[in-house]
């Protein structure tokens, strides 16, 4: 079962795959497992609704997510509203276990995390990805994406838009926040090392 559950005591939430079923009050990482809103991710949605972990409570809290090596045995439809609003997010860590090889949608993943400097979707899958609308609209102090390659999507408005910090090839620009920028030869991309 795909679990997403907060950890207060170290501001993170984590996602793991487990057939073990975790509760409030169980240890995680040395940590006492303070919220869990539903048990299990829901790997199905559309890109219709946010996850239960959108909500006020944890867009204020959450300053670091962990994605668990296991987590990448869940194959997620919809990344739509993932941290929307995450005004704490700082760091995203095994962010390459996060498969994306069925999701179809990115838009407003991001969407005003401002205070997240950096992130890798080097490994992101972006093969069945229709809409990355707004994923990283209005983070203001993203200065690095890292990805080694190009991005063709069908809709990609304001994908970059507000991100004034942003720097790859190029500088960011507020006239091109689309996926023509989503490349690291021209565009806001930076190679990973």
């Amino acid at each position: 079962m795909a679990q997403a559950f907060f950890c207060e005591g170290n501001s993170t939430l984590y996602f793991i795959y487990s057939h073990i079923t975790l509760a409030k009050g169980d240890k995680w990482d040395g940590q006492t497992i303070t919220y869990l809103e539903g048990k299990a991710v829901d790997i199905t949605n559309s890109g219709s609704s946010a996850p239960v972990w959108n909500n006020s409570y944890l867009q204020r809290n959450v300053a670091r997510i962990v994605f668990d090596p296991s987590f990448a045995n869940v194959r997620p439809k919809s990344l739509f509203y993932w941290f929307y609003n995450y005004s704490a997010l700082t760091t995203v860590e095994g962010i390459e276990n996060l498969n994306t090889s069925e999701t179809t949608y990115m838009a407003d993943m991001f969407t005003y995390c401002g205070k997240l400097t950096t992130i890798n979707v080097d490994g992101f899958d972006m093969s069945k990805v229709k809409s990355t609308s707004m994923m990283f609209y209005d983070c203001s102090s993203l200065t690095t994406i890292y990805c080694g390659r190009k991005w063709n999507v069908e809709n990609s408005s304001y994908m970059f838009s507000g991100c004034t910090s942003l720097k790859g090839a190029v500088a960011y620009n507020y006239n091109k926040v689309d996926d023509s920028m989503a490349n690291p030869d021209t565009g806001y991309f930076t190679r990973p090392n």
